[in-house]
């Protein structure tokens, strides 16, 4: 779904009409939900590791950790996928390395524009 497009302008106005209807942990819902069907419109497999990644920041968003140590690897997990997804073509063009693997597909909103 690209911004520019038809279908992007029905989805924006529909979720922001949305917005209205929900207030408080429905509101919470409500975003996550739209939020899986915009990044599923695109590539429907990523919502798998979207919707992983919501239930992993969701429980350790309740849990109390008192560890300093267990904290930082908490959050160093949580942003591994960005690193991966959205760095790795960065580094490895800087080193001038090209892996003999086909480019991984990511999310529109977690890579550059591809030249």
């Amino acid at each position: 779904m690209l911004f520019y497009s038809p279908t992007f302008i029905v989805f924006l106005v529909v979720f922001l009409a949305g917005l209205w209807l929900f207030r408080g942990e429905g509101r919470v819902v409500y975003v996550c939900i739209a939020s899986y069907i915009f990044y599923g419109w695109w590539y429907p497999p990523h919502v798998v590791l979207l919707f992983g990644l919501t239930v992993y920041a969701h429980v350790f968003a309740r849990t109390e950790i008192k560890s300093r140590a267990l904290f930082v690897v908490v959050v160093l997990l949580g942003l591994l996928p960005l690193g991966v997804f959205k760095y790795t073509g960065f580094v490895f063009d800087n080193l001038g390395y090209r892996p003999p693997a086909p480019e991984a597909v990511v999310p529109m909103d977690l890579k550059p524009v591809m030249h």
